[in-house]
């Protein structure tokens, strides 16, 4: 488990600092994996807190094995509404969410009801549903559930943006940005091997093939 203050302190680290955050304290899960001083004071750390929390978020939305349910069944309350997932390990957070299977048709997004988010109906323009409906949805996991090989990404494309904004150590750049680029490799085959990810399916496979992935040869002579 990787803490926000052990990321921010790995940070500081490559761009040649030395550790300033702490740990938050305290008994609860999020106190235990935050930093003590945060990410809205004037110090280094806040600084390089700040990009850690974009480049973390800005990961978390491309969707992952991790932070993804596929083929799930929301259930509607006695108003005919959604009633959103509350997944495990959580930030309480939903990222991005779809109708799949047979509820592909009804077309949603998610909306502010009155200070509180719901599941939007696009096909008639209100917060009500018919059915029950099948979705995929991604959302917020808590920092410190983030696998280890997608945090080391993180922790390294953070590193290249704060010493870019900041010059630490501009001579350093390139060292990182290959770092970034090895960190991302590695991401990507954790991906794979973890997410059942046939190689041969995807689109990037089909284009190489030159055929779509729907053409067979069987049958040809």
């Amino acid at each position: 488990m990787t803490t926000k203050a052990d990321a921010v302190n790995r940070v500081l680290n490559l761009v040649g600092k030395m550790d300033q955050a702490k740990p938050a304290g305290g008994v609860s899960p999020v106190e235990k994996t935050n930093t003590a001083e945060g990410s809205s004071s004037s110090s280094t750390a806040s600084y390089v807190e700040r990009f850690l929390d974009r480049c973390e978020r800005q990961l978390q939305e491309k969707g992952w094995y991790w932070n993804t349910e596929t083929d799930v069944t929301l259930t509607l309350t006695a108003g005919n509404q959604a009633n959103l997932p509350t997944p495990a390990g959580g930030t309480g957070e939903i990222l991005r969410i779809d109708t799949v299977g047979s509820s592909r048709q009804v077309p949603v997004v998610m909306k502010d009801d009155n200070g509180t988010d719901r599941l939007f109906n696009l096909k008639d323009n209100d917060f009500t549903f018919d059915s029950d409906l099948k979705v995929e949805y991604q959302y917020r996991v808590r920092f410190d559930y983030i696998p280890e090989t997608f945090m080391d990404y993180v922790i390294a494309k953070t590193a290249l943006d704060v010493n870019m904004a900041y010059q630490f150590q501009p001579e350093m750049q390139s060292q990182l940005a290959m770092l970034v680029g090895r960190q991302e490799m590695l991401m990507h085959k954790d991906q794979i091997n973890q997410g059942d990810v046939n190689i041969l399916a995807t689109s990037e496979a089909t284009a190489i093939r030159g055929r779509f992935s729907h053409t067979s040869r069987r049958g040809y002579h």
